[in-house]
């Protein structure tokens, strides 16, 4: 059916059918609609019935008499079982309109990452958007899809490696963000390398992204390498190696390291390139477990404080991590209210939001003396318990292992 006979039939559907509105509404807008006389009727039908007032062929022509003749063509041509359908097929005509004009407009661009992250927020906006329907009866398909997968796979989310947090209920699960608190020099990096190690060698083969804003991509490679052989990252980057055999373990990381789902980017650090290389990872395949290293070097231009610069940060990447199905770990330095003892609160420093949108939030800290042994404490866990740990760094500060 051609799109302008479809619009016709849906608007003479509803007219004949005003039941069917509310579900109609929930795919389609009026600026949906191509035929201008199409937008009019189905805007007005919108207004009268949002007002709980009468909606059929009378009172709406008496409402726009100007298209009169359209809605008593509509009724002629109204087909109220497809309705639905055809709100969906107007619904996905007007995406593609968009999306190629959008495209349009973004190869126009002479700055290729510029270009880059308009394509991604089209995708974001316009792919993803209107595929959900929040009815109970869908989500609980879709809960139920979710369950058929994980029982297929063994588990939800993927396993974080230390005993401390699955006790805690605590996995990777899509769509939740973590934060992880510390002073500088506590041991936050190490804390991620850890994570990223026992990613790697879990043998679930999980899509990993690390933004880091702190070392190079060289250095992040040298500190997993380190944690998973117990050579030193500095030894390891100059070549000395103690014997043939330390030389044989690295070489045997480096492979395995070469055939992981690993993306490292040392080179991003504003908000809109962060968010571009999680959606590019969607796009080319998916990611599980996204790190940023750290979030108070991530930037957003159009802040004009860096209170409003973390809370906005921390906002969307909280919404980042449920539109690309991902667990978002971000290392964060804490408030001076910690350093104070102050406070018994997840505080991190910039922004409340960052305390707000965490499912899980984890401070460390380290003995006053015993610089080797590192405290974890879950100030926060949404969906879980709270806990404190004792962790300890071994095999030359490459690795940590709990107490």
């Amino acid at each position: 059916m051609a799109i302008e006979s479809m619009e016709m039939s849906l608007i003479g559907s509803l007219l004949l059918s005003p039941d069917k509105v509310l579900a109609v509404a929930e795919v389609v807008k009026p600026t949906d609609f191509q035929d201008f006389r199409a937008q009019l009727a189905f805007g007005t039908i919108m207004t009268e019935w949002q007002g709980k007032r009468q909606v059929d062929l009378v009172s709406i022509a008496a409402k726009q008499p100007q298209i009169a003749a359209f809605l008593a063509g509509a009724t002629s041509m109204a087909c109220s079982p497809a309705a639905l359908s055809h709100a969906h097929e107007i619904a996905d005509g007007a995406r593609m309109r968009r999306i190629k004009t959008g495209l349009t407009a973004a190869t126009m661009n002479v700055d290729a990452d510029a270009m880059l992250a308009e394509i991604m927020g089209l995708y974001q906006h316009e792919m993803r958007a209107g595929k959900k329907s929040p009815a109970i009866h869908d989500v609980l398909k879709r809960v139920d899809g979710i369950v058929k997968s994980n029982r297929k796979k063994g588990a939800v989310g993927f396993s974080t490696g230390m005993d401390f947090l699955e006790q805690l209920y605590t996995r990777y699960i899509p769509g939740h963000i973590w934060t992880i608190g510390g002073f500088t020099s506590v041991g936050k990096t190490a804390f991620m390398v850890q994570q990223i190690a026992n990613l790697l060698t879990s043998g679930e083969n999980p899509l990993i992204l690390v933004v880091s804003t702190e070392m190079t991509e060289e250095q992040v490679v040298s500190r997993i390498i380190a944690n998973i052989t117990g050579v030193h990252s500095y030894r390891i980057l100059n070549g000395k190696y103690h014997d043939a055999e330390e030389e044989d373990m690295v070489e045997i990381a480096k492979s395995t390291l070469a055939g992981a789902n690993l993306a490292i980017y040392d080179d991003i650090y504003r908000l809109e390139e962060i968010e571009t290389a999680f959606r590019k990872a969607d796009l080319q395949g998916g990611v599980d477990v996204g790190f940023v290293d750290y979030v108070q070097n991530c930037r957003w231009p159009e802040a004009k404080s860096q209170y409003q610069e973390q809370s906005e940060i921390a906002k969307r990447f909280q919404s980042l991590a449920k539109d690309v199905r991902a667990t978002v770990v971000c290392l964060s330095q804490v408030s001076n209210d910690v350093g104070r003892g102050n406070t018994d609160q997840l505080e991190l420093k910039g922004a409340g939001e960052w305390a707000a949108v965490s499912d899980l939030g984890i401070i460390l800290t380290r003995h006053k003396t015993e610089k080797y042994r590192l405290k974890c404490e879950v100030k926060k866990n949404r969906h879980g318990a709270l806990g404190v740990a004792e962790f300890e760094y071994v095999r030359e500060y490459t690795s940590i292992v709990s107490k």
